[in-house]
């Protein structure tokens, strides 16, 4: 008691998920070239393999990275989803070239994230030089088939939101994968 008055006691809470910089192996374009992109997973803590959750892939706008989606992988990790914030081609540390939303390129690159999201194996990693490879994503809730109605393994309830360059990608991405279930560009 300070004066009479008790203080309130601000508790420090942990956030209510957790977070970890992945590095993705991709590879993308006719002739197949192998890039690195940069990402970052926000899992909620109650999600879990008995506890799926639908998931969230975000990019960049143009010249940014990873890092400008922060506040919506926190914020949607707080909400109950697993976010995926990745810097796009040629930003934010991830290598190869933009490509200006093309499907053979940004678009496969995105696919392989969802992918992941599907829990499939062998594209993220916990290094740049892709040899420690990263846990498998068992939290996200897996749909029946696609929007093409086919059965897919790796098959991920999963949205994409972004802005400006982060928004026209994602035209690129669910142009090639009918495993995306809706786009906020």
């Amino acid at each position: 008691l300070v004066g009479g008055l008790s203080s309130p006691v601000v508790a420090d809470t942990a956030p209510a998920y957790t977070v970890q910089t992945l590095h993705f192996k991709v590879v993308i374009g006719p002739e197949k070239k192998t890039c690195d992109v940069v990402g970052d997973i926000y899992v909620p803590t109650t999600a879990s393999a008995d506890n799926r959750v639908p998931a969230i892939l975000t990019t960049n706008g143009f010249g940014g990275s990873k890092n400008d989606q922060a506040g919506l992988g926190k914020y949607g990790a707080s909400n109950g989803y697993v976010v995926l914030s990745y810097s796009g081609l040629g930003f934010g540390g991830s290598g190869c070239q933009i490509t200006l939303d093309d499907p053979d390129y940004d678009g496969q690159a995105g696919s392989q994230l969802v992918s992941y999201l599907g829990g499939a194996s062998g594209i993220a990693y916990l290094d740049a030089a892709h040899t420690q490879a990263a846990p498998v994503m068992n939290d996200v809730v897996h749909d029946a088939t696609d929007h093409e109605g086919n059965a897919d393994q790796y098959d991920p309830r999963v949205g994409m939101i972004g802005g400006s360059y982060g928004g026209e990608i994602q035209f690129a991405v669910a142009g090639v994968d009918p495993r995306v279930d809706t786009i906020i560009p």
